[in-house]
């Protein structure tokens, strides 16, 4: 049921950004980001990670897409081992306030997560918007399903509070950061909360050399799991 809903989502995201009527024509664009490293020392360390992400803005709307593995090794112990696929689409942004939905699906084999999914929507600000800097403040509620790798599921409706920020740095570079938590409506104390910084830096025609680090963290993980995983990805990234 959780992926039905989650894929209307992204199906209503693909369609409003796909029929939307703009002047002149927006066509998706987006950018893939590789990271493979191999390192043997005396602590061998094996990291893959694979990010990507696709947007469509048009006059009055932003649709995002982002999608993403990410795996690392030490001593043949895992410490990082992540997959996730997220869509968000706003709109009314030729407004100062706007409306947002959204939907993500989330497994980490560290915090024994086997499937977090997340379908949620609300209202938002554009508190500045300028060409070099975009800052957006979010509030709405959401439905939060976590399924535990060795059994176990637990539910919750909450609120969704967060930020998202981006800057031109340079000519050449560019600096992005968001956070969103997920509070339980029922208990503040239960909460689980995301970040994702991006640095960017144009080398040359599509390319870019690219630093994420993401990090996540909930307040109740499964018994003997890590309460926060946090994933650092360098590498080679392509536009298009």
């Amino acid at each position: 049921m959780r992926l039905k809903l989650f894929f209307l989502v992204c199906f209503s995201l693909l369609a409003a950004a796909a029929f939307a009527q703009d002047d002149p024509p927006v066509r998706w664009v987006g950018k893939a980001t590789l990271d493979v490293s191999l390192l043997r020392t005396t602590v061998n360390t094996d990291n893959i990670g694979f990010l990507l992400d696709l947007n469509k803005k048009g006059k009055s709307y932003l649709s995002t897409i982002d999608a993403g593995f990410i795996s690392s090794r030490q001593n043949k112990s895992t410490t990082a081992e992540t997959l996730f696929l997220e869509g968000d689409h706003r709109y009314g942004l030729q407004r100062k306030f706007y409306g947002f939905y959204n939907g993500s699906l989330r497994r980490d084999r560290v915090q024994k997560l086997d499937l977090r999914s997340i379908i949620g929507g609300g209202v938002g600000y554009h508190i500045i918007d300028n060409p070099n800097r975009n800052l957006y403040l979010e509030s709405g509620l959401s439905w939060v399903n976590e399924s535990y790798i060795g059994g176990g599921n637990n539910s919750k409706l909450a609120l969704q509070l967060g930020y998202l920020f981006d800057a031109k740095l340079s000519s050449s570079s560019t600096f992005k950061n968001s956070f969103t938590i997920f509070p339980d409506i029922s208990d503040f104390s239960n909460h689980y909360w995301i970040s994702k910084t991006t640095l960017s830096q144009k080398l040359s025609g599509t390319l870019s050399f690219d630093v994420n680090y993401i990090i996540d963290y909930t307040t109740r993980p499964k018994g003997g799991a890590r309460h926060s995983t946090s994933q650092l990805v360098i590498g080679i990234a392509k536009s298009f």
